[in-house]
């Protein structure tokens, strides 16, 4: 779960939401906390609010994420990881050294956030360049598959898993929610379908060696035999499972 100390909360209540998150860490520290961008009045008040509290946060997104440098004071304040909301075009520049930056676990996309400030329209062909850095910064950073954009489609469950299912294409690691119901829908469509676990058992099946096989006239060479064990492996980890994060503003996660 992520509490919310940024954009979803309106100007005048910004001092209660801090509050109350401060009430709720000491009952649970189990949540991350999203903040406003530190360079920022509200963003410098979240964290002091949150410093004030005594108690870590499970880890804290911070928003508009443009600055390692103050990312790591972030941590070091707040003695808590954190994500990089990457929602602008600095932000997306500085991909690369947000990813390598000791305290940051995980980048996060806000593609409405970008898609304002680079005054472009937020569809998958337009943002498909952004998936792809982000998933290239995270990996070549050795951390998580960052998390995608939440979808806005609260009521329509199909747009939501479409949504999810282009998210996972790309390599993305999971996306963000906003509402509980959005939660089962993107679990499962980042868990491998029956149809690629079939596929996956008949290349593994097929292949009695690391070398090359052929499966319904497709060579079969080692990186293809290592993405077919990846498949069967996330789905039996997933098999049952409940999303990593559940709630109101989260990542289901793989």
């Amino acid at each position: 779960m992520i509490i919310d100390l940024e954009d979803a909360v309106a100007a005048s209540e910004k001092e209660r939401a801090r509050r109350e998150t401060a009430v709720a860490l000491a009952a649970d520290g189990g949540f991350a906390v999203r903040i406003g961008a530190p360079s920022t009045v509200e963003g410098a008040r979240d964290i002091e609010a949150l410093a004030a509290s005594g108690v870590a946060p499970w880890a804290v997104v911070v928003a508009k994420a443009e600055d390692a440098d103050e990312l790591e004071e972030v941590a070091r304040i707040l003695h808590a990881p954190v994500i990089a909301l990457v929602e602008s075009a600095m932000g997306l520049e500085a991909a690369a050294g947000l990813a390598a930056s000791a305290s940051v676990v995980r980048l996060a996309f806000g593609a409405v956030d970008l898609s304002l400030d680079i005054d472009a329209v937020a569809d998958d062909d337009v943002l498909a360049p952004v998936r792809s850095r982000l998933v290239m910064a995270s990996r070549a950073a050795g951390i998580a598959a960052p998390i995608d954009t939440p979808s806005l489609d609260i009521e329509d469950s199909a747009r939501t898993r479409a949504a999810a299912t282009v998210a996972r294409r790309f390599g993305m690691g999971g996306k963000l929610c906003i509402h509980p119901r959005q939660v089962p829908v993107v679990a499962s469509a980042f868990r491998p379908t029956p149809d690629e676990v079939e596929r996956a058992r008949k290349i593994l099946d097929a292949a009695d060696h690391d070398g090359a096989a052929r499966v319904d006239g497709q060579m079969i060479d080692l990186p293809v035999l290592e993405r077919a064990r990846r498949v069967l492996a996330e789905a039996d980890a997933g098999a049952g499972a409940a999303p990593a994060f559940a709630h109101d503003n989260i990542g289901a996660d793989r």
